[in-house]
């Protein structure tokens, strides 16, 4: 008769016979003994159980206990022998208890020691523009190897500075056999709490999560939880995408947080807040301007003389920005800093000013997503206006007319938004109420570059000449900030890579001529000139790699896969090439002309050669504009059919543009 275990099977099992799992921790065993259950198919380890427990204790201050078991299935999965644990520093975080298992798979059990016990306190960029309170604390269990049976458990204090709030992202690197939450505000080692409220949300759990218990109020345990897709590029960002808990406590004896029953409760505190750091400052003499030249005046000095530096979790003052005199005194403040700043100045003028809470760059908020004072990650300033200044950012709304302005972005013009807001909603902190409003296309500077090249291939594959750029835009910002700030040296090695120009070490490379970084009434210019090899190969067939062509990129998944994710693409601008280029033999373009469109880009690419008495000049052109794109769950087969074609064309272009014939 056949055996009911299959080969795989048994040898799993058999595996399991040496680990002494019970030194393992008591809630660990009875998981550990569910490894014997075939794991998901190209796993390099299997999560067995992540549970979570998190009971508000009073006065704002929130407990999380957690336990975490994991089996390791192949060598790429030893970083599981690696537990870290986050939080903002200060008063407002600390580990209160840490204990690790590793039980091998030869009897063997290894135990965590505080040696092995690393903790992070702040950070700070080599620049020194970035700095966090925040804390890491990272413990690494001994002698993991393949077949280890992984156990951690912890313990943390959390007061967070804008109220008890808390949460967790469901979806990991390794798939995840059982997750677990439990939320309380009573019962067991939690206080009791009758007066404290909690509500538990789970967001973006469909298509993800097919075996879901929730209890209202009190748990949700979830089985067989996919990995995360590997290899998936073009995707939306992942809390618009993948599942995640947020757990709101509602104490009515907290006085000194925002309440989170509504957001107009949260913009009426945080309006108040800010008011009393918008001090009414004149460093900037308006004297007889109109109020639109009074706020070009104070946003160009702000840019000129202030300096964008995260500080942003700072735990002793929370998401509260300085006074305004506090952050012209330092010269450089984050978001809130710098928002409190340009306010303060304009109050000064009499204008009626807000601020403004903004998600950028980690995805966008839900227009259906609970009230959660952590949703955000930027502020900007709002100005109502009694008669439009004719700028693209302001926005009408039944509450009036505001002008939107983000300080934090010394090199967008007063009148326009970074890209980072585009197709986003902000929230206006009012007196009486919160008011969103979406950030149309017209408030965000289009990017737009425009690239001009005059060169001199030669016989021995070198490529000299002048590359002109004009840049506008976010296309502009790593271009003026290069010749702002840094020193030649290494804007040397910044440049070439900026401008897609492939230079060896000691290529010759000079910086002619640039514009002023911080004039933004107009597009930001710079001509180098340069010299690299290996550009020119001609034989039977000639090829020529020029700087500033679109690159084919990389594909946004692994051939042969099917997508689980939606494709998405942000990046609408506009780009022009155009070059004058001599070479040394009589060449005939390959592709002498190409235009095309794709949902993600439209395309023209002509290419001519004339003779000359010394070979033949090339006249190139390239005009391409890129669009924004969105194919959902039931639109992938479309969206990837596209982005197939889209892929092809620029491998056509590369491929065949500048490739020519040698004529006799």
């Amino acid at each position: 008769m056949r055996s009911l275990l299959s080969v795989p099977y048994l040898v799993f099992a058999l595996s399991l016979g040496a680990q002494t799992i019970s030194k393992l921790p008591d809630w660990a065993q009875p998981h550990a003994s569910a490894s014997l259950a075939m794991p998901p198919a190209d796993a390099d380890a299997w999560v067995l159980l992540d549970r979570t427990e998190i009971a508000y204790v009073g006065s704002g201050t929130v407990k999380v206990k957690r336990y975490r078991l994991t089996k390791v299935l192949t060598e790429r999965g030893l970083d599981v022998g690696i537990f870290s644990l986050g939080g903002l520093g200060g008063r407002t975080s600390q580990v209160k208890r840490l204990k690790g298992w590793n039980a091998r798979p030869d009897g063997e059990v290894k135990t965590l020691d505080s040696d092995r016990v690393l903790k992070v306190e702040g950070f700070q960029s080599e620049d020194g523009d970035d700095f966090s309170s925040g804390t890491a604390t990272h413990a690494f269990l001994p002698m993991v190897v393949k077949g280890s049976l992984v156990a951690f458990e912890s313990e943390q204090v959390f007061h967070n500075p804008m109220g008890p709030v808390s949460g967790d992202s469901i979806m990991e690197v390794y798939p995840v056999r059982q997750w677990e939450m439990q939320v309380a505000t009573q019962g067991g080692w939690f206080r009791d709490m009758h007066s404290v409220r909690l509500d538990l949300d789970l967001r973006h759990g469909q298509p993800w999560l097919k075996n879901v218990q929730v209890t209202k109020g009190q748990s949700i345990v979830v089985k067989d939880v996919p990995a995360l897709p590997k290899h998936e590029l073009a995707k939306p960002p992942a809390r618009n995408l993948y599942p995640w808990v947020l757990v709101r406590f509602h104490d009515p004896d907290l006085k000194d947080v925002p309440g989170s029953d509504s957001w107009d409760e949260l913009a009426v505190w945080l309006q108040a807040q800010y008011q009393t750091r918008f001090v009414p400052t004149k460093v900037v003499d308006t004297t007889g301007k109109t109020t639109l030249d009074a706020l070009q005046s104070i946003h160009r000095w702000m840019s000129q003389e202030l300096i964008y530096k995260q500080v942003y979790l700072s735990p002793e003052r929370g998401w509260i920005p300085e006074p305004t005199g506090e952050t012209i005194r330092k010269r450089y403040g984050d978001c809130k800093d710098l928002t409190a700043c340009f306010l303060g100045q304009a109050k000064a003028l009499g204008l009626k000013v807000y601020p403004v809470l903004a998600c950028i760059v980690e995805g966008e908020i839900d227009p259906d997503e609970p009230v959660n004072p952590y949703a955000f990650n930027h502020a900007i300033s709002a100005i109502r206006l009694d008669q439009s200044l004719g700028l693209p950012s302001e926005v009408e709304t039944p509450q009036g007319l505001f002008l939107l302005v983000d300080p934090t972005s010394r090199f967008t013009p007063l009148g326009y938004l970074p890209g980072a807001h585009r197709g986003h909603r902000v929230m206006i902190c009012l007196e009486r109420q919160a008011l969103w409003v979406n950030v149309s296309d017209r408030a965000i500077q289009r990017n737009e570059v425009r690239v001009k090249l005059v060169g001199e291939a030669r016989s021995d594959g070198h490529l000299g000449g002048h590359l002109k750029v004009q840049a506008s835009g976010d296309d502009s910002f790593a271009l003026r900030q290069a010749v702002l700030e840094i020193d030649p040296a290494v804007l040397r090695r910044l440049l070439p890579s900026a401008l897609g120009v492939d230079l060896t070490p000691d290529a010759p490379f000079e910086l002619v001529h640039h514009g002023n970084p911080l004039e933004l009434g107009k597009p930001f210019e710079l001509e180098v000139r340069f010299t690299t090899s290996m550009a020119y190969r001609c034989g039977t067939e000639c090829s020529l790699d020029l700087p500033g062509m679109p690159p084919v990129g990389a594909p946004i998944q692994r051939p042969g896969q099917p997508r689980s994710t939606p494709i998405q693409v942000r990046h609408s601008s506009h780009f022009e090439f155009t070059g004058s280029i001599s070479v040394p033999n009589r060449i005939e373009p390959v592709l002498p002309s190409l235009k095309q469109e794709t949902p993600f880009r439209s395309l023209t690419w002509t290419v001519a050669a004339t003779p000359s008495a010394h070979g033949s000049t090339l006249s190139v052109s390239l005009i391409m504009d890129r669009n924004d794109c969105d194919y959902g769950y039931d639109r992938l087969v479309e969206g990837l059919a596209a982005w197939k074609k889209d892929r092809a064309l620029l491998k056509s272009l590369r491929e065949d543009g500048l490739a020519f014939k040698r004529l006799p």
